[in-house]
């Protein structure tokens, strides 16, 4: 069960999730509602969570980790949601992963594998950017990438 107090359902133009100068915004010009979880800290205590989920409304939903230069770390983070969501049965039509780092190796082969394994997993990408960006919710749901 996901505690209302980590929730917050918003229909704002840009929906925002940041921590600690990361952040990923949604573009939202249709005023859609967006659900927004707080995972790590609130839903999830004392195990391994992203940072946020945020669904759209009959899309899809996409799990947000804001991370430094651990992007293998932030992998796990988002695998365990992922798995997290699905053991809760939480309603996933579609669903991505999205990293918000600092930094990380291109070429890395942990986060190549991670990648097929999540989707292999769960049927939807996970996508490493480097910058902090504003996002149209359906590009990061596709595997062409979150740009």
């Amino acid at each position: 069960m996901i505690d209302p107090e980590c929730t917050a359902v918003v229909t704002v133009t840009q929906v925002k999730v940041e921590e600690k100068n990361r952040k990923a915004v949604f573009l939202n010009q249709e005023h859609i509602a967006h659900t927004k979880i707080r995972m790590d800290g609130c839903v999830v205590r004392n195990a391994t969570a992203a940072d946020w989920v945020v669904t759209k409304e009959g899309v899809g939903t996409v799990i947000v980790e804001l991370k430094g230069k651990d992007v293998e770390h932030g992998a796990r983070q988002v695998t365990a949601t992922a798995q997290y969501l699905k053991d809760q049965n939480y309603a996933m039509p579609k669903v991505a992963a999205l990293i918000v780092a600092s930094s990380y190796p291109k070429a890395s082969p942990t986060i190549q594998k991670s990648q097929s394994k999540f989707f292999r997993q769960f049927k939807g990408p996970l996508h490493v950017v480097t910058r902090n960006e504003t996002f149209t919710f359906e590009r990061v749901l596709s595997a062409a990438g979150p740009k």
